[in-house]
């Protein structure tokens, strides 16, 4: 992990814990996680559905600083895309859950 993206961790989970939308406990598992599943910091909080997306750009515009425009959803574009957002998080949770299962199991 690259010395910037420390930092902007770091600056991402003093953010999210001092708006109360995690837990200093959870802010160190979802470091824990990043470090054994190599998934970033905030696509573990997004995969854990501790936060959304547009509470990540809400509080941490900085991690979109590399995009050149602003992602425009309406209202009917979210509705359709939360059976596409589900489908996904299974996705993450069942990736994590095999990364977690294969962590575990070399462990003993």
């Amino acid at each position: 992990m690259s010395e910037e993206s420390t930092d902007k961790d770091l600056k991402l989970i003093q953010v999210l814990i001092d708006e109360k939308l995690i837990s200093a406990a959870q802010a160190e598992l979802a470091k824990s996680d990043g470090e054994v599943s190599g998934m970033t910091l905030a696509e573990v909080l997004l995969a854990r559905r501790w936060v959304n997306e547009q509470t990540l750009a809400r509080v941490a515009p900085w991690l979109n600083e590399s995009h050149s425009a602003p992602v425009v959803v309406t209202a009917a574009e979210d509705r359709d895309s939360n059976s596409h957002g589900d489908a996904v998080y299974q996705q993450n949770l069942k990736r994590y859950r095999q990364l977690m299962h294969k962590i575990l199991d070399g462990a003993e």
